[in-house]
């Protein structure tokens, strides 16, 4: 009886040790999906950008930031997920 019950626990808590990087997986794929949908919406309005090619440069350079910082800020928290 002892041993059927260490063994239901051990068997729950890896499951819910599975389950918790199912969840963390999960969350960084959404992550890079939103940027990459971000990414693509960001290509399109350069192409179509007739305002001139000044103001048409720095929306590119400021879409270019905004990825960059978006990539980074998602590999950060994946990196203090790692360590707690």
């Amino acid at each position: 009886m002892k041993m059927a019950l260490i063994l239901s626990i051990i068997f729950l808590v890896s499951f819910a040790q599975a389950e918790e990087t199912l969840s963390e997986k999960a969350a960084k794929h959404t992550n890079t999906t939103v940027r990459a949908a971000k990414k693509g919406v960001n290509r399109v309005k350069e192409a179509v950008c007739m305002e001139g090619d000044l103001k048409c440069g720095a929306k590119k350079v400021g879409n270019r930031l905004e990825e960059a910082k978006d990539a980074t800020v998602d590999e950060a928290k994946a990196i203090k997920e790692k360590i707690d």
